[in-house]
């Protein structure tokens, strides 16, 4: 209990809270339903076996040698994404039952990995490397690696509230079906959640301190790099220390050199990543660099882009923020979505202070951390559109963007949650109360909402 030593009280019955309720989706939701989860758990078993980096054979994609048996038990679960009609069944069970670790491999594709840094893979390398060194049948190892990135998420969130508390929107914003059930998966999604929140919380932390922090401001160059070289939609996030390099005179060498060095390591792995992933399960009319060229010398015609793809897709870009689950094929009532439609406009209002607003000073605004976190998240939703645009379409020029899902928004508001809202919840006295008028309620409503449509989804004819 060490590590949430200096969690209040009302924050720790928080995360207990967020993880009794996500348990039982932990045991509901069937292997390898989130979007493209097989392939994320193909890269987390290449790093188990050391392999780093993709392998490109001739006239192939980027891949890695993968077991062989994990492969027929992907193949079971294969056929399930948009074909609701298909059920986890009996025959399903007993044909994932017995499969085991057969230590012969066959070259399978993941291009779409290829520009991750391997580390955000860590914990559910971790799960799958002690799977296999206790014997365990693959069913049982992927479920192990499962917890372990679950586990992973709330241990990140301690740590965050630990250091410096959320906003009440914010909490809102993680209880969202859709992030609810990335916290139950092998995928990276939920752990960029983590990540994420713990870099900001630091970021405070080391704006507000009068210490050098010289660990701390390590750990955020670091977390900033992952999240960056992963999410790349997340690139401006480098340019959060920007505020923190002159905050200590002392200091200044050794964190300019932290950050110039953390930054081009970050910018080599994303050309890295351009450059050495081969993929070829799209046939293109123009090639990612030529697209990028020339919406670089067009930006009137990328803004107007972005607004033609919003004023058409709009509603579902609402809806799969807040949750169109599975890969994306699996939707909530229409009920559902409007009540967590007033829910996040509730807790928008109730987390407005109006006494802070007053205080503000504009000028000082500007160069607060709460600026740069806005600005970070307005742009980081820009360059969900234009790396969509360079990198997913088919044909040039385009009328619309495609391929965009609403949860790529979720980090974005993250940044610019903590940047609009207060940064701090309730006096202490009063987070207990809070929590159990509105936090609470809300995270069970939205696993309320989240089983019925999984089980008729996954389970019931």
């Amino acid at each position: 209990m060490q590590l949430f030593s200096k969690i209040h009280a009302s924050n720790l019955y928080l995360i207990y809270g967020i993880f009794s309720v996500a348990l039982m989706l932990l045991l509901i939701v069937p292997p390898m339903q989130s979007p493209d989860e097989f392939d994320h758990f193909r890269r987390a078993y290449l790093l188990s076996q050391g392999d780093l980096l993709l392998s490109t054979p001739e006239g192939k994609s980027s891949g890695g040698l993968i077991d062989q048996q994990l492969e027929k038990f992907m193949l079971i679960y294969n056929g399930i994404p948009f074909h609701p009609e298909l059920k986890v069944t009996q025959t399903t069970r007993q044909m994932q039952k017995n499969l085991t670790w057969s230590k012969e491999r066959v070259f399978n594709i993941l291009p779409g990995t290829g520009y991750y840094f391997p580390l955000i893979y860590l914990p559910a390398t971790i799960g799958i490397s002690v799977g296999q060194l206790l014997d365990l049948k693959i069913l049982h190892t992927y479920f192990l690696s499962r917890t372990v990135v679950f586990i992973s998420i709330i241990l990140l969130l301690g740590i965050a509230f630990s250091i410096h508390s959320p906003p009440l929107f914010l909490l809102t914003i993680i209880a969202l079906p859709i992030c609810l059930f990335q916290y139950v998966s092998t995928s990276i999604d939920g752990l960029s959640v983590g990540i994420a929140i713990l870099a900001i919380s630091l970021f405070f932390q080391l704006y507000n301190s009068s210490d050098s922090h010289r660990g701390k401001f390590v750990l955020f160059l670091s977390l900033l790099g992952l999240l960056s070289s992963t999410r790349p939609h997340l690139l401006p996030v480098l340019g959060l220390p920007l505020l923190l390099l002159t905050s200590h005179s002392s200091e200044k060498t050794f964190r300019v050199s932290s950050f110039v060095a953390v930054s081009t390591f970050t910018i080599f792995w994303i050309l890295y990543g351009l450059v050495s992933t081969v993929d070829l399960r799209l046939t293109r009319e123009i090639s990612t660099i030529d697209a990028i060229k020339y919406y670089l010398m067009a930006p009137r015609e990328f803004f107007d882009l972005i607004w033609d793809t919003t004023a058409a897709k709009y509603k579902d870009f609402i809806r799969a923020f807040i949750g169109n689950l599975g890969w994306g094929d699996t939707v909530l009532p229409a009920k559902v979505y409007f009540c967590w439609s007033v829910l996040l406009a509730l807790s928008a209002l109730i987390s407005i202070n109006l006494m802070e607003i007053k205080k503000i000073s504009v000028k000082k605004f500007f160069l607060s951390p709460r600026f740069f976190l806005l600005l970070v998240g307005a742009t980081s939703v820009i360059l969900v559109f234009f790396l969509l645009l360079v990198t997913w379409s088919t044909t040039h020029p385009v009328k619309i963007i495609e391929g965009i899902q609403g949860r790529y928004f979720i980090l974005p508001v993250i940044f610019m949650a903590y940047g609009f809202f207060p940064t701090s919840l309730p006096p202490a006295r009063w987070r207990i109360l809070t929590y159990a008028l509105f936090t609470f309620p809300i995270f069970l409503f939205s696993v309320y909402s989240l089983i019925n449509v999984l089980l008729v989804r996954y389970y019931i004819n």
